[in-house]
């Protein structure tokens, strides 16, 4: 039995690709190469034959390049909590520290960081609709995540928001992203966002508050 040794390159193209079939979307594409020069040319094509059971190998290879909040290394500690604004209503600075303001008041709760606003342009929703304001806000909270959603849903409300038109304009939007390595899946809340990978918008300020690169 003849065997070689090669040199395996893995690289993230960080784009969402849109595929018009199926309707999915892909928020990264993992490029796996492979050093041709140290194998033998009769031996090329088992190499790539190889290529899928190396991919599998990487337990972490679904995950790479996807925020994620740092460990809880004292299980006694608040848990992390990572939350989206959004508002493309009324003066959406000043909304965005009120939300600040409300959420270090809730219960158990403090704010550790939050992110500047970006500007964007509305995703989905009827057409014409003002370009949106988006933030990330990063907490440390006792609350359970469902206890968490009820106290953002009440400053939504109380801040004047109302949910009439999907996707449509809005005053506050106040969305759990993530909940230290919670997953979870209730009628109500879905852990990790459903859509936060596809969405700049909300990538660029959670990669601010978790100190990653855009």
């Amino acid at each position: 039995m003849r065997s070689f040794n090669a040199e395996l390159s893995f690289s993230i193209i960080s784009k969402t690709f849109f595929n018009p079939i199926d309707k999915t979307r892909t928020v990264g594409i993992l490029k796996i190469g492979i050093d041709s020069q140290s194998i033998p040319h009769s031996l090329l094509p088992t190499a790539y034959c190889l290529l899928p059971t190396a991919y599998c190998l990487l337990p972490t290879a679904s995950t790479m390049n996807k925020p994620v909040l740092p460990p809880r290394t004292d299980p006694s500690a608040p848990a992390m909590a990572a939350i989206a604004f959004g508002a493309n209503l009324g003066n959406a600075q000043q909304t965005y520290k009120e939300c600040i303001r409300r959420i270090n008041a809730l219960p158990e709760t403090s704010v550790v960081k939050y992110s500047s606003l970006i500007l964007t342009n509305p995703v989905g929703g009827p057409a014409g609709q003002p370009k949106y304001r988006n933030g990330a806000i990063l907490v440390q909270t006792r609350l359970e995540p469902e206890e968490l959603l009820n106290q953002t849903q009440k400053i939504e409300l109380d801040l004047g928001r109302v949910r009439t038109i999907k996707n449509g304009p809005r005053t506050c939007d106040l969305d759990i992203l993530l909940y230290d390595d919670v997953v979870m899946n209730s009628p109500r809340l879905i852990i990790p966002h459903p859509r936060m990978y596809e969405r700049d918008f909300v990538l660029i300020p959670l990669r601010e508050i978790l100190g990653e690169g855009n």
